[in-house]
């Protein structure tokens, strides 16, 4: 059944190289969020 999960189903370990990319798009996406929430909460009081 790991080998539906993993791309390599011989380890438990999952592939680093799509650990990392995951990371770095859940990173991507959370400061994206964050730049949005920031810029609406400054930008009504730069008037």
């Amino acid at each position: 059944m790991k080998s539906n999960f993993y791309q390599v189903p011989t380890s438990s370990e999952p592939n680093p190289e799509t650990t990392l990319n995951a990371m770095i798009g859940a990173e991507a996406s959370l400061n994206q969020s964050f730049r949005g929430a920031t810029l609406s909460y400054l930008l009504p009081r730069l008037d």
